[in-house]
C-alpha cells in the first residue's frame, strides 16, 4: 500500500470538482488549520494556477520541473509529490515514447496525476495521441484520480483526426466519466 503524504505530514486533503468543472482543494492540518484553494477559471491558464496551489500545499515537497524514472527510461515532467501527485504535460510527456508499463507504473507510484498544456491533434499527430488513450485506458482501468486542464481546447476537441476516431470515441467518453465529480467520490 502507498505511503499517503498527507498522513505523514499530519494534513488531510480534499478534492472537489464543481459544476463549473473547475476544481477546489481544501486541506487541514494536524494543528486544525485550514487551508482552502480553489482553481477559477483553470482552463485560461492552468499552468499558473497549478503551480501557485501546489507551492501553497506542499512547499519543498513538491519537486517542480522534474525527472521521472520508469523502467530504466528517464521522462521530463512537470512536478511531482512522491506516492502522492505527477503532473505531466501533454505536449511533453506523450511526444516521448512512453508505453503501458511507463502509465502502470505512474499508476503505482501516485494517486492523482494532473494533465495540461494540452493541444490539438490530428492524423499527423497519431503516436501522440495513441499514448495518451493508452494513458486514458490504463488510468481508467486502475481508477486513477485525474484533473485534466484543458486550457482553451474543449475535450471534444483534442483530436480532428479520422484514423483513430474508434478509439477516441472511446477515449472520450472515459475522460467526460472521469471530468465528472462522482468519480472521485467512488474511487
Amino acid at each position: 500500500m502507498k505511503n499517503n503524504l498527507n498522513e505523514i505530514l499530519g494534513i488531510k486533503t480534499s478534492f472537489k470538482i464543481k459544476e463549473d468543472n473547475n476544481i477546489q482543494i481544501s486541506s487541514r492540518s494536524i494543528n486544525n488549520k485550514s487551508i482552502f484553494f480553489a482553481f477559477q477559471g483553470v482552463n485560461s491558464h492552468a499552468s499558473e494556477y497549478i503551480n501557485e496551489f501546489l507551492r501553497k500545499k506542499y512547499g519543498k515537497n513538491f519537486t517542480f520541473n522534474s525527472n521521472y524514472f520508469s523502467n530504466n527510461r528517464n521522462f521530463q515532467i512537470s512536478g511531482f509529490v512522491p506516492n502522492e501527485l505527477v503532473w505531466l504535460s501533454f505536449k511533453d510527456f506523450f511526444s516521448k515514447p512512453t508505453g503501458s508499463k511507463d502509465y502502470i507504473k505512474i499508476c503505482m507510484d501516485f494517486e492523482w496525476v494532473f494533465i495540461d498544456d494540452f493541444n490539438i491533434c490530428d492524423d499527423d499527430n497519431n503516436d501522440v495521441i495513441r499514448r495518451f488513450i493508452s494513458f486514458i485506458d490504463i488510468i481508467y482501468k486502475e481508477e486513477m484520480k485525474c484533473k485534466f486542464f484543458f486550457n482553451s481546447i474543449k475535450p471534444e476537441s483534442l483530436y480532428k483526426g479520422e484514423k483513430l476516431q474508434d478509439l477516441w470515441a472511446r477515449c472520450y467518453s472515459r475522460i467526460i466519466e472521469m471530468m465528472d465529480k462522482d468519480f472521485f467520490v467512488k474511487n
